[in-house]
């Protein structure tokens, strides 16, 4: 089994990871940065 300091590290990274890539998105696609935004 993983240690828990290795698990958090996992869900940091990914979660950095999701909220890097939900910042990216609306500036590759400007036309639908408002609907990204809002939607969720």
């Amino acid at each position: 089994m993983r240690s828990k300091s290795t698990d958090s590290f996992l869900i940091s990274s990914r979660l950095i990871f999701a909220f890097a890539i939900f910042l990216l998105l609306p500036l590759s696609h400007p036309a639908t940065k408002t609907k990204k935004s809002f939607n969720l």
